[in-house]
């Protein structure tokens, strides 16, 4: 499930789309197995010599919790597949939920930092925090379960820097917020302007705009 473009502005495009890593999924998968695993035994491994009314209460019991499982499971699935993190060429937009949707939003030029954290186990499975510092009240807002958050940060750095947006120049030690980075950084910046133009101009396919696309964010 995608965003949906009827949220869009007027002229306004999506660059950056991230969708939270596989490991959101984990909660629920750690409930729904051991209940489905609790409900097979109850089923199976009950003693026939036990009274009926035991057996059915345990059964039923099983049936329940697994029932419960099954239902927290699917909403955190529905949510996992509803949430994005999206750049547009004017804003940033979180949007979440499962049944019933919410976005928050910054605009573009309100961003002062950006940075990303990562734990040991993160770096290996390819998962991590997104950090987002703004200019109102000096808030910062983390993003949990960003895939490949180093590679993301890099595309939004780009991203940015073919806005002409400068973010603050001091990295957080602790947050891990990192500066927009130097001159070559411009460069692949006013590359990714003209690319733009090109595609708005039609001047190349699409699928030339996606390969050229993916070429700039492997230099970046």
């Amino acid at each position: 499930m995608s965003f949906p473009l009827e949220m869009l502005a007027e002229g306004e495009e999506i660059a950056v789309e991230i969708r939270p890593h596989w490991t959101y999924l984990g909660s629920p998968a750690a409930v729904f197995l051991p209940s489905l695993g609790m409900m097979l035994a109850a089923a199976l491994l009950t003693p026939d010599g036990w009274p009926s009314g035991l057996r059915g209460a345990i059964v039923g019991i099983a049936v329940a919790q697994f029932v419960l499982a099954t239902a927290a499971s699917g909403l955190r699935i529905l949510k996992w597949l509803r949430t994005r993190l999206l750049f547009t060429n004017l804003r940033v937009v979180s949007w979440e939920g499962s049944l019933r949707m919410r976005g928050v939003e910054l605009k573009l030029r309100r961003i002062k930092n950006l940075g990303v954290g990562e734990t040991t186990w993160g770096r290996l499975l390819g998962v991590g925090d997104l950090f987002i510092h703004s200019t109102l009240g000096d808030h910062c807002r983390r993003f949990a379960f960003m895939p490949r958050p180093r590679r993301r940060l890099g595309e939004v750095l780009l991203h940015l820097s073919s806005l002409n947006i400068a973010l603050d120049g001091e990295a957080d030690a602790q947050t891990g917020l990192v500066p927009q980075a130097s001159s070559s950084r411009g460069e692949l910046g006013e590359a990714f302007r003209q690319l733009q133009v090109m595609r708005s101009a039609k001047r190349i396919s699409e699928s030339e705009y996606r390969r050229k696309m993916r070429e700039l964010r492997t230099r970046c």
